[in-house]
């Protein structure tokens, strides 16, 4: 899957019409939204199995994945506005005022499960329910992209950047002759490099060589489009390797942050 989804994502940008291109955009978008919601209820399950010793209930997993399925509402207006067809552009802002009213509705839901878990909660536990809950409230606030995305796209980023960093560390003792040091300045150089990399990718586009020659054009849109597949990769990646409920996957991450769950 992660093989096809580079692949694919790579054609669609080199060679498909640019309505395809913006199709597949907003699935990513969609899909992408979706995705941090997903992290954000492995994180709560992370603390509150740390914490309570318990996997989230029902309720609260309910209120968590509200929020993210009304982000993707609000998600296609804020980021989807200025690449879609136009035909679509009444029905993205009929989908974010839904999705806007929904959001506050959910919030008051979200409160009175808290009150009924309230017995089985701490401070730590509240502060990674209500920032599950509130993650994309940005995204209501404001249609601006730096705003309204790039607030919680961040926050993501942040997140798994801060898991990495402690399985890396954590790792360097099962390695032989790999230490501490080696092992999370070999991560860092890595994040890095790839993250440079992912982040110019759309200027190569741009250069007036590579634009005035069609083969160096659609190689640099394939390369976009490549990217944007990567990307989507570690969504399908993610989905059953960070899956708390996982007998393998729970011990190994019990294992890498013995510093919490001992």
């Amino acid at each position: 899957m992660p093989l096809f989804l580079v692949v694919a994502t790579g054609l669609v940008f080199a060679f498909a019409s640019i309505t395809a291109q913006a199709f597949t955009l907003l699935a990513y978008w969609a899909w992408q939204a979706f995705h941090y919601g997903r992290q954000n209820l492995g994180l709560y399950a992370f603390a509150s199995i740390a914490e309570s010793a318990r996997a989230p209930g029902r309720a609260e997993k309910l209120a968590i994945e509200a929020a993210t399925i009304l982000a993707i509402l609000g998600t296609f207006k804020v980021l989807g506005s200025e690449i879609a067809p136009a035909y679509l552009k009444p029905g993205f802002n009929f989908l974010y005022q839904i999705g806007f009213v929904a959001f506050l509705a959910m919030v008051v839901f979200a409160v009175g499960v808290y009150v009924k878990y309230f017995h089985d909660t701490s401070l730590f536990k509240t502060l990674f329910f209500f920032t599950a809950v509130l993650f994309f409230a940005p995204i209501f606030i404001s249609t601006d992209n730096n705003i309204g995305f790039l607030s919680y796209a961040i926050a993501h980023g942040l997140q798994y950047i801060i898991f990495m960093t402690v399985l890396t560390a954590t790792a360097a003792d099962e390695k032989v002759g790999t230490s501490l040091v080696k092992s999370v300045t070999m991560f860092l150089v890595f994040l890095l490099l790839v993250g440079f990399a992912f982040w110019r990718v759309n200027d190569l586009r741009e250069m007036g060589f590579v634009k005035a020659t069609w083969a160096y054009a659609r190689t640099a849109d394939f390369l976009f489009g490549a990217m944007l597949g990567a990307t989507m990769s570690h969504f399908v990646v993610d989905a059953s390797a960070w899956r708390l409920s996982m007998e393998k996957q729970r011990s190994y991450i019990k294992k890498r942050f013995y510093f919490v769950f001992d």
